[in-house]
């Protein structure tokens, strides 16, 4: 029975051991990767463009909505267009 337990005692802990080893090697080929890709490929800057301004029309619309919806209790704080 001792001889089980042992035998069971060291089978755990080869496994554990490889499975830490197995963690340890996809997060250092993960670091690896990310490295490479942002070393190499960096993405492509951002040309932010000018928001065109909305039309006094739409806004006033957009008001006279916001009003009857929340009994004028509502404001709209900012309007921007969505990709």
């Amino acid at each position: 029975m001792v001889d089980s337990i042992s035998n069971a005692f060291f089978l755990m802990t080869v496994g554990m051991i490889t499975v830490f080893s197995i963690l340890a090697l996809v997060i250092l080929c993960g670091r690896l990767m990310i490295g490479i890709v942002n070393k190499w490929f960096p993405l492509a800057e951002n040309k932010t463009e000018e928001p065109t301004p909305i039309n006094s029309e739409t806004m006033a619309v957009l008001n006279a909505a916001i009003k009857k919806i929340t009994n004028a209790q509502g404001v709209i704080e900012k309007v921007e267009k969505l990709n």
